[in-house]
């Protein structure tokens, strides 16, 4: 009976400290839901006042499986720059695969990133060093409401082995409203952790009707591919020769929004060549996520962070993917809504 009353005393004192975690902790900016339990808007006014050190924190925000998190922007000065970092506690276990864009009221997005090789036990992600501050800043001038705006959401697609030997398939829900700027798969591992690597979508950076579609592998090792993209009819819309570094292909945005009534596009990704020279293939129904290996750890936050972008051997984006957008064929029409799905 003892234990139990004090098991009881620690349960209430527990609740209590958090209750007056809520209460105390400042929250900065005002959050939207725009799809429930999925993705949220963050708006940050007076970004112009916020300047050196700045840690800020959002509103609690609740996903459609209950679990609690929040946005956490730190901004500081790195290097004799000032740059901006976003990061997610999640107060539970694993962290989905996310993805978020930066930018303005207008739409204008500074930067995108996908958090896709989470550690199962990590309950803090993020990326330290987004972009700079002053992209962010020039983007709100030319806006005129000084307010930052962060879109963010919890990623419905899904990756997985198909049976066939060295065959991985990437299965993407309602792909018209996925904004490509660009976009990855979940981490996957084809043999060990030191294999990790993702699909990726990306726009042309010459050809802005186009998008390239690569791996991006830890250790930028050199494994040729081969890609094959379909919708879930099983109607082949793509497939390609051998693919490496260099040699990535690109394809027509407009080819990948045959998807039919679904709207599901499936993109099978193989590192043998017969696995791709079969046409008939079985429609995907459904597959399951590959949870990634344990990852390294921030040294440079005192709250032991994950950093989901700089680490492990992928490439942060460069300069070709800030205001990314796919452009329309026809020039009479719009370009893709910059805001879609993020």
């Amino acid at each position: 009976l003892k234990l139990q009353f004090l098991y009881f005393i620690g349960l209430l004192l527990t609740n209590k400290y958090h209750n007056f975690e809520k209460m105390l902790k400042k929250r900065y900016g005002t959050i939207a839901e725009t799809i429930p339990g999925r993705q949220w808007r963050w708006e940050i006014n007076e970004w112009e006042r916020k300047r050196g050190f700045k840690i800020m924190d959002s509103e609690l925000m609740t996903t459609e499986k209950g679990a609690e998190f929040h946005f956490h922007m730190v901004l500081e000065e790195k290097d004799g720059a000032d740059i901006v970092g976003f990061y997610i506690h999640y107060k539970a276990k694993p962290i989905p695969k996310y993805t978020y864009a930066i930018g303005t009221t207008t739409g204008r997005v500074v930067r995108q990133h996908t958090a896709h090789s989470i550690p199962a036990e990590c309950k803090r992600c993020g990326h330290y060093n987004v972009c700079q501050k002053s992209l962010v800043t020039s983007a709100v001038q030319k806006a005129g409401d000084d307010t930052c705006v962060v879109w963010f959401q919890f990623d419905n697609d899904t990756i997985s082995n198909t049976g066939n030997l060295g065959e991985y398939v990437w299965t993407i829900p309602n792909f018209k409203n996925v904004r490509i700027g660009p976009y990855y798969s979940k981490g996957f591992s084809r043999i060990t952790q030191e294999d990790m690597c993702c699909i990726k979508f990306n726009v042309h950076p010459e050809k802005r009707t186009n998008v390239t579609l690569q791996i991006s592998q830890r250790q930028h090792r050199t494994i040729p591919c081969w890609f094959r993209i379909t919708n879930l009819q099983g109607e082949v819309l793509y497939k390609s020769s051998e693919c490496k570094p260099g040699r990535w292909p690109s394809i027509a945005y407009s080819t990948l929004l045959k998807t039919g009534r679904e709207g599901t596009l499936v993109v099978y990704v193989s590192y043998v060549k017969e696995a791709v020279q079969e046409e008939e293939r079985q429609p995907v129904t459904s597959v399951q996520n590959i949870l990634p290996p344990p990852g390294k750890r921030l040294h440079e936050d005192g709250d032991g962070a994950f950093n989901c972008m700089d680490h492990d051997g992928f490439e942060p984006e460069g300069e070709m993917d800030v205001y990314s957008e796919i452009e329309s064929e026809d020039e009479h029409e719009q370009p893709q809504d910059v805001v879609q799905n993020i």
